[in-house]
């Protein structure tokens, strides 16, 4: 949640926020990670000032680099507008900015098409880190927010892991799909096994 800290434009909540992030870094290096994976905006303010947020990207960035890591800003859902708009203000601020996109938070808002458009490929070559999951709801269904096992839901992977093959994208790609269940604590390897042989499928197109 320290997205939520740049919203309100109190300088303790920027303050504490920027503090957290700092631990984060230093857990991560620590544990010998490279890349950053950041909500920078979320929560219930999520996106309505998104202009704070973007600022303090400044101070991440330097924070990140302190600890030599690769901060990503994730395409996550929004309230007031949408991801990509957020991550093209992003990217025309700071050039060097890299992106983690998931496919399921693409979905939401139906950018999915719009990702794999001529005119978002500078964005897309900005993508540093990849979360593949599907997603069986409405656009912008804030009732249906379940993170969905490939081919549980409506996404078409073909368009979008073609784009990642023509801008010879070699990050990694995470397959976020739970066999754990919460409510219960039912455990289904079968369904992470399925997840993972239709994605070793998607990704050799």
């Amino acid at each position: 949640m320290i997205g939520e800290g740049f919203s309100s434009g109190d300088p303790e909540e920027y303050r504490n926020a920027l503090d957290l992030f700092r631990l984060n870094c230093r857990a991560a290096a620590k544990l010998g990670s490279r890349l950053l994976v950041f909500h920078l905006w979320n929560g219930l303010p999520s996106d309505r000032n998104i202009g704070r947020h973007i600022d303090a990207l400044a101070d991440l960035y330097g924070i990140a680099a302190e600890y030599d890591l690769l901060l990503t800003v994730e395409n996550v859902i929004c309230a007031d507008r949408d991801p990509l708009t957020h991550l093209t203000a992003i990217a025309e601020r700071y050039p060097d900015a890299r992106f983690t996109f998931d496919t399921k938070m693409a979905a939401f808002h139906d950018q999915m098409n719009e990702i794999v458009s001529p005119a978002r490929r500078p964005l897309a070559e900005k993508i540093a880190h990849v979360h593949l999951n599907d997603y069986g709801g409405g656009v912008r269904d804030f009732s249906d927010l379940r993170v969905l096992h490939l081919g549980e839901g409506k996404i078409d992977f073909v368009p979008f892991l073609s784009l990642l093959s023509e801008i010879d994208y070699a990050g990694a790609v995470t397959l976020e799909c739970s066999c754990f269940s919460s409510l219960d604590g039912t455990w289904r390897p079968e369904k992470m096994k399925a997840s993972i042989s239709a994605a070793r499928k998607m990704l050799a197109l």
